[in-house]
């Protein structure tokens, strides 16, 4: 895929199969790499959070052309996973930042993450916090690339996983 504009878009839930196909294709890429953390977006229960995140939080779809690429959700709260950090009114939380591998390899989680900055700071935040399954070090290495501060690990027991905190004051 050439190297065109990206263009985001909030999602709406009629942009559900394009939020789905861009999970799916994540998580059979993280499945083939040995990292089993999204293997819940094929089964109904996946489907079913995958539309409630729709309706709840802010999904953002980027387009190259007409072609849904990649997508990143924006939360306001996030107790579950960040404790009662998560309800401090201080940050914006990332979550399902994803990319079609069509469209790796160009630097899109950066451009993900760096939307994601500019619609916590409109929000008059001024902290961006995110987190990923504990034990995988690439991440963990990438977010700190990206600027990220670790602040440790905590344990939710909804998704039944480790998490790595990480944080970024903007």
């Amino acid at each position: 895929m050439e190297t065109k504009a990206l263009i985001f878009r909030r999602a709406a839930p009629e942009d559900f199969d394009a939020l789905h196909a861009i999970m799916l294709d994540a998580a059979r890429w993280l499945l083939s790499r040995g990292i089993d953390q999204w293997n819940w977006v094929e089964k109904p229960v996946g489907m079913r959070y995958l539309r409630e995140r729709l309706e709840k939080a802010e999904v953002y779809l980027a387009f190259v052309e007409d072609e849904a690429v990649a997508t990143v959700s924006v939360q306001w709260e996030d107790a579950e996973i960040w404790g009662e950090r998560g309800r401090d009114g201080l940050a914006g939380y990332v979550h399902g930042l994803a990319v079609k591998r069509i469209a790796s390899g160009r630097g899109m989680g950066k451009k993900l993450i760096d939307f994601a900055t500019i619609v916590v700071l409109v929000q008059g935040r001024n902290i961006l916090r995110l987190d990923c399954m504990a034990p995988n070090a690439g991440l963990r290495s990438y977010y700190k690339q990206l600027g990220f501060r670790d602040c440790g690990e905590m344990h939710s027991d909804k998704t039944g996983f480790d998490s790595a905190l990480f944080e970024k004051t903007l």
